[in-house]
C-alpha cells in the first residue's frame, strides 16, 4: 500500500510540473495567451468579433455580421407564354415584397508574415448563413393566382383547354414564374451557404495596446447565383423575357464575389 501510495504522490509531482511546463511553453509561443473583442461596420453590416493568438504569426477570430433586413414594395407584371389568351381580366399585375438578407457568421484565420514589425495580415477562412440573398413574395393577387395556377395545370373549367396551349405567371426580370396551387409567387437568388473568403488588412484581434482599429479589405466567393421559384422549390432558367425588375436581378446573377470592407475598433481583454 506503501508503494501505491509513493506512486501517486510521484506520478501528482510529475504531471503538476508537465502542466507548468506545458502553460510556460504555451504562454512561450503565444498560444491562446490572448484574448480581444471588437466592433465594426462594412459592407457586411455591422460586425462583431471575438479573437486570440495561435502563434505569434497567426489569430483566429470568429463572429457574426448582422445585415439590417431591407424591404421594398413593388409590382411584377402577369404576361403569357406562346400567346395564350388572358383568363383573368381583372388581374394585370400583382404587388410584391423584396427583402434583401445576409446575415452571416464568420471563422478566419490572420496571418502576420511580418509580426514583429507589422500589424499586415493576410486573412483566410470563410462566412456562413442562409442560401437566399434576396427573396421576393406576393402580398396579393391570390385568388386570381389561384384560377392561373388552375388554368395553367388544366383544372377545374379549364380541364378541357388544349395541352399545347401555353401558361400565365409571374414575370421577374427574365424570369417567368408560375403561381402555386394556393395562390403564391415566390422567387429568391441564391447563393453557396458556406462562402470562402481572401482577404487583407492591417490591425491584430490582441492588439499590444488596450484599444487599437482593424481595418480589412477581400471578397467572399459565393458562386454563381440562381434564380429559383421558392413555392415549387426549383431552380429557373433564364428565358430572356426583359420583365421589369430595375436590373437587379440581372445584375446580381452575374456577380460571383461580394467585396468586403471593413472597420473595428479592437479591444483586449487579457
Amino acid at each position: 500500500m506503501r508503494k501505491i501510495f509513493t506512486l501517486v504522490a510521484a506520478l501528482s509531482i510529475w504531471c503538476s510540473g508537465a502542466n507548468a511546463q506545458f502553460v510556460s511553453t504555451m504562454k512561450k509561443l503565444d498560444i491562446f495567451n490572448h484574448l480581444g473583442v471588437a466592433a465594426g461596420i462594412g459592407t457586411t453590416g455591422v460586425t462583431l468579433d471575438l479573437g486570440t493568438t495561435v502563434t505569434p504569426w497567426v489569430q483566429l477570430r470568429a463572429g457574426v455580421d448582422i445585415m439590417p433586413e431591407l424591404k421594398m414594395n413593388t409590382t411584377l407584371g402577369l404576361k403569357e407564354v406562346d400567346g395564350t389568351p388572358t383568363i383573368v381580366d381583372y388581374l394585370k399585375e400583382i404587388d410584391v415584397q423584396g427583402k434583401l438578407s445576409n446575415t452571416t457568421g464568420h471563422l478566419l484565420f490572420d496571418i502576420y508574415p511580418f509580426a514583429k514589425r507589422s500589424s499586415f495580415h493576410v486573412t483566410v477562412g470563410g462566412y456562413f448563413g442562409g442560401d437566399k440573398l434576396i427573396a421576393a413574395y406576393n402580398t396579393s393577387g391570390q385568388d386570381g393566382l389561384k384560377d392561373i395556377y388552375n388554368y395553367n395545370h388544366r383544372l377545374g373549367q379549364y380541364g378541357s383547354v388544349p395541352d399545347e396551349g401555353g401558361k400565365i405567371g409571374a414575370v421577374l426580370g427574365d424570369y417567368f414564374i408560375e403561381p402555386d396551387e394556393n395562390g403564391n409567387v415566390g422567387a429568391s437568388i441564391r447563393v453557396k451557404k458556406f462562402r470562402p473568403y481572401l482577404g487583407l488588412g492591417f490591425g491584430r484581434m490582441a492588439p499590444k495596446s488596450r484599444v487599437s482599429c482593424m481595418f480589412d479589405l477581400g471578397v467572399q466567393f459565393w458562386g454563381n447565383p440562381s434564380v429559383w421559384n421558392d413555392t415549387a422549390n426549383e431552380r429557373l432558367v433564364e428565358e430572356k423575357l426583359n420583365g421589369e425588375d430595375g436590373g437587379i436581378i440581372k445584375t446580381i446573377s452575374k456577380v460571383s464575389v461580394y467585396p468586403v470592407l471593413s472597420i473595428k475598433i479592437v479591444g483586449k481583454i487579457f
